[in-house]
């Protein structure tokens, strides 16, 4: 499965990362979605749909264009039968901006990646953050209102957006007790 960004309306992370360049003829790094990369894609690797069929050759890569505000910016759809990658570029779209992986589990494309996240859609807030651990959370706004971003447990780059039944108003955290029983509905990784 693959990924965009909610992470940016939740306010979760604001900075563009770098542009920069894969280097040609050497192998991906290990897959994992720790240590600044998803699988085979880093902080360095460009926003580009040739480089992202180079990476994942048995996917589909298709480029499309969505707007957040009234602003267009430019999204490379990375997916098969069950997988669906949204990678949203950076405003100049040299550089990847986030990765939004929706579908149950986690892309692997034959990378090994799936195993490297440790965090699947549908899993619960109680689940991925067990009683007595406290969470980086905040409320989701705009376009995620009446969602929670959490920071996954030991990776600064990835982000959980649960979501869930609450009768509470948009803009707060709901108590635990209604938060562990929500799910993860999206797991956006930033370089």
């Amino acid at each position: 499965m693959i990924a965009a960004s909610l992470l940016a309306a939740a306010g979760c992370s604001t900075g563009d990362p770098g542009a920069g360049a894969s280097a040609a003829g050497v192998a991906p790094p290990e897959p994992s979605a720790a240590g600044g990369a998803l699988g085979p894609i880093t902080g360095l690797t460009p926003f580009s749909a040739s480089e992202l069929r180079s990476l994942f050759p048995a996917a589909r890569v298709t480029e499309r264009t969505e707007s957040s505000e009234g602003e267009p910016y430019p999204v490379l759809v990375v997916e098969d039968e069950e997988t669906l990658l949204l990678v949203r570029g950076t405003g100049d779209g040299a550089a990847i901006h986030s990765v939004e992986i929706l579908g149950r589990g986690a892309p692997d494309f034959g990378t090994g990646l799936e195993s490297g996240l440790g965090v699947s859609r549908g899993d619960t807030f109680g689940e991925v953050f067990p009683r007595g651990t406290t969470p980086e959370c905040g409320p989701g706004v705009e376009e995620a209102a009446g969602q929670v971003a959490c920071r996954a447990p030991d990776d600064d780059h990835l982000t959980l957006v649960f979501s869930g039944p609450w009768d509470g108003p948009d803009g707060e955290l709901p108590p635990l007790e209604v938060l562990t029983s929500w799910s993860v509905a999206r797991l956006i990784w930033k370089p």
